[in-house]
């Protein structure tokens, strides 16, 4: 039983296919669906702090060897780019490197564990 979310295009379009409306009203509610078109497909730079956690990932990843297995709170002693880093953070940027296929992760004993991508 999937049902799809009602959004107010969906909504106005519905109102525009089903009742018959005065002119004035149609253009109107024409109006307000472009402009959630244009609002919904505008592209969007990326926010300060994603281009800043870019550049964090990238540092993390050239500070980590091959074939070497690290955990968060080894990272945040070791690594100079985690020193002012809470472990909430790091493993937030851990876990999207390893679905960018940057890191890979595993977890033993209930330990997540990282390391370079082959």
């Amino acid at each position: 039983m999937a049902t799809n979310k009602m959004t107010n295009k969906g909504a106005l379009q519905f109102v525009l296919d089903t009742y018959d409306v005065p002119a004035e009203v149609a253009e109107k509610l024409k109006s307000m669906v472009t402009q959630l078109e244009k609002k919904s497909g505008a592209e969007r730079k990326p926010t300060a702090r994603q281009v800043e956690n870019t550049k964090v990932k990238e540092k993390i990843a050239s500070q980590m060897e091959p074939n070497v297995l690290y955990t968060v709170g080894e990272m945040l002693k070791k690594f100079e780019t985690t020193e002012d880093m809470t472990s909430q953070r790091l493993t937030a940027l851990l876990t999207q490197m390893a679905e960018d296929g940057l890191v890979e992760k595993t977890k033993d004993k209930g330990k997540s564990l990282f390391s370079l991508a082959q």
